[in-house]
């Protein structure tokens, strides 16, 4: 099994119990079930989670600082790792899971409407925090499903809100407009990233394409022409680089 022995100090072990109940905000997820099932079942390797785990970190923070600021902050703590060691790696990124990624977390959540589930879970955190636990803390394997669930949970939820947000603005004009964490690279190189992000997800998007062709058979009064239209607005969405494709009358 893959697992890390962290030994916390005194001043980051309630940070760790403030930042590991932010995922009880799941509960309020209609796809819970299905995310937490898939995750903790799979049968896969316990390097193959070990490595899920990370890359479902590196695309959980960029939630916070966009794609590239999360990819710069791993690469920092991976290289205070090899300074430092994993004990002061693991504390520094608490300092961040704590008062940056947990905050950030509960005021999107109270945004989309699950502020009871949030300020529930706050408090939960603040009171876990003023416990005297161990100062050892091992991240197990289960452990690491786990947050791979809070991921997909999030990631879904993340999505969902994405659309609907763009259902309430049917005219935008075709510009693309990148992720904030993109806004420091050059106009040229920030629109060949946007191609790029919509190319690597053609394998999918061609699947979805047929289901939305197939859509007038069981749906008459939605000609081909819509349904086509439909596609390239809704599911040519990337959710770090928005491609805005105007929508034809």
């Amino acid at each position: 099994m893959t697992a890390f022995t962290i030994a916390l100090t005194s001043s980051t072990r309630p940070l760790l119990a403030w930042t590991a109940v932010h995922g009880l905000t799941d509960l309020a997820q209609p796809n819970l079930a299905g995310a937490y099932l898939l995750a903790l079942l799979c049968p896969l390797p316990d390097a193959a989670v070990t490595a899920l785990f990370c890359a479902a970190s590196v695309g959980h923070l960029a939630l916070d600082v966009g794609y590239a600021g999360s990819v710069v902050l791993h690469l920092a703590v991976g290289a205070l790792a090899r300074t430092h060691g994993n004990n002061a790696a693991f504390n520094a990124f608490l300092i961040y899971f704590a008062f940056v990624h947990t905050p950030l977390h509960y005021l999107r959540e109270s945004r989309h409407g699950r502020g009871e589930v949030a300020s529930l879970a706050a408090l939960v955190g603040v009171a876990l925090s003023c416990l005297r636990t161990s100062l050892t803390f091992v991240l197990t394997n289960e452990m690491q499903r786990v947050v791979i669930a809070h991921v997909l949970v999030v990631y879904a939820a993340h999505k969902t809100s994405t659309r609907a947000s763009h259902l309430s603005r049917p005219n935008l004009r075709g510009k693309i407009a990148p992720h904030r964490g993109f806004l420091f690279l050059p106009k040229p190189a920030r629109a060949l990233l946007a191609q790029f992000h919509v190319l690597s997800k053609l394998p999918l998007d061609a699947l979805n394409l047929f289901l939305h062709l197939c859509k007038p058979l069981v749906a008459p009064h939605c000609g081909p022409e819509q349904a086509v239209r439909n596609y390239l607005f809704y599911n040519l969405l990337p959710s770090n680089c928005q491609l805005r494709l105007k929508l034809l009358p």
